[in-house]
């Protein structure tokens, strides 16, 4: 699914955000995007609770702008 917004950096979020999502799907031998999306969130909470802020912080400005959005 390609959607153009004709604004390169969320054109280039969107596209990033698709691709995790995609490795996700892979590593749960699955093509649900909800499953994938519920995972990568269940993951993300289960890092925030036992990351330091700092650590939070470091790791939040590596994920796509879409993905630490959510």
């Amino acid at each position: 699914m390609t959607t153009a917004t004709r604004l390169d950096v969320f054109d280039a979020t969107v596209h990033k955000t698709n691709e995790w999502l995609n490795d996700v799907m892979d590593a749960l031998s699955s093509r649900d995007q909800h499953q994938a999306y519920a995972a990568m969130r269940a993951t993300r909470h289960a890092l925030r609770d036992r990351l330091t802020v700092e650590e939070v912080a470091q790791f939040g400005a590596q994920l796509p702008m879409l993905i630490r959005g959510f």
